[in-house]
């Protein structure tokens, strides 16, 4: 029996951790391995770790750190007692995982020969990514793990040409996010309000000002509308001085229009998208975005930026010309005057976490997957993924 060796991340109640961790790819691996047989799922243990982000953006800087030590801890000493076996797999939630070089070591010591796979949601290759002032040391690490991986998974097209400009030569297949809308389809659906929703972070690389400045013409153009911005987070928080203080003050000046709803619970955040016509983003750096695919899976309308990743999974009429508030103003017209729901980037993401684990358990060594570009023949043939 070959063992499965799951490399999960933090589950953070703010972030998609808990349920990707606990729900996401754990049901994913059981349904393939039911197929194919021969394989056991091994969640590599965790210590508990502050549930609240402190320092850093995604996850908690230092608990990431605590976290990926003590999993690259579990699994050095899996290698030295022999419970982790030739053919066995390894995969990594997140690429950024400190500790690496210590399982790769262990395994070239012991001639164990282990296939690792990691997700990589961004890391120092662009420019608009938190990592990029680290490039100079972080970039030779990633490049070093990256030569010891079998396949890395990643979201966007934009994303694996950045990372081929950067040296990374392993195979890099594009999948989407990894999501299921089950969480989604399980919430009760309020009535729709006119009401348009920003559920991106408040951070630099999501371009927040930006935000206000569309919120506050659309609502002098849109009466009848209201904005509500969220956080799943106890409360908002921003590194770009005066931020939160401009926000609060479009809130009172709106007198409530604009609104502000933080410490969210995850039905209570699929409620709002699900309450919504329309979700606005105007991220420099997302690829793909779990906000969109919530969103989508909500039956929200999208307006987003022609920008990076987006033309990859946004239709081409609900794309504004990036960084140009008058042109977002337009679209977002559109959408209120013409409401329509987006479904592809659902059953990509979906179809994407399939791929995912067959490319894993079978050892994938075919073309490198696009599920954005190649049609549903390819993933039947090629990976026998439906």
């Amino acid at each position: 029996m070959r063992r499965f060796w799951y490399v999960g991340l933090e589950p953070l109640n703010a972030r998609y951790t808990k349920q990707l961790c606990s729900q996401w790819l754990p049901d994913a691996f059981a349904e393939a391995a039911a197929l194919r047989g021969g394989w056991t799922f091994e969640a590599v243990p965790m210590p508990a770790v502050d549930a609240e982000i402190r320092s850093g953006k995604v996850l908690d800087a230092v608990g990431r750190g605590i976290v990926s030590l003590s999993q690259m801890q579990e699994l050095v000493r899996a290698v030295g007692d022999g419970r982790m076996a030739d053919g066995d797999v390894v995969y990594l939630q997140d690429f950024w995982t400190p500790g690496l070089e210590a399982l790769l070591y262990a395994l070239h010591m012991h001639g164990r020969k282990v296939r690792i796979y990691a997700r990589n949601f961004a890391q120092s290759v662009d420019v608009y990514d938190f990592t990029y002032p680290m490039r100079a040391w972080m970039g030779p690490i990633e490049q070093g793990w990256s030569a010891a991986l079998s396949g890395m998974f990643v979201a966007s097209e934009v994303h694996r040409e950045q990372l081929r400009a950067a040296g990374v030569r392993c195979p890099v297949h594009v999948l989407g996010l990894p999501f299921s809308r089950a969480g989604v389809a399980a919430v009760a659906a309020p009535p729709r309000e006119n009401k348009v929703v920003y559920t991106s972070r408040l951070n630099g690389e999501k371009n927040p000002w930006f935000m206000l400045d569309v919120a506050r013409a659309f609502l002098e153009a849109f009466p009848d509308w209201s904005w509500t911005a969220s956080t799943s987070a106890a409360s908002f928080t921003s590194e770009l001085r005066g931020l939160l203080d401009a926000a609060y003050l479009l809130q009172v000046e709106t007198g409530g229009r604009f609104s502000m709803a933080a410490g969210l619970s995850k039905d209570g955040y699929y409620q709002l998208l699900r309450s919504a016509k329309v979700q606005f983003n105007c991220a420099l750096q997302d690829y793909v975005s779990f906000t969109m695919v919530e969103a989508s899976a909500a039956g929200c309308d999208l307006v987003f930026p022609n920008f990076r990743s987006f033309p990859e999974c946004v239709p081409a009429d609900r794309l504004y010309s990036a960084f140009d508030p008058a042109d977002a103003l337009r679209v977002l017209g559109d959408a209120v005057a013409q409401p329509r729901q987006h479904h592809r980037s659902v059953h990509a993401c979906e179809l994407g976490l399939q791929c995912e684990v067959a490319i894993m358990l079978d050892d994938y060594k075919g073309a490198e997957v696009n599920v954005w570009h190649q049609p549903a023949a390819f993933f039947a043939a090629e990976l026998q993924v439906p």
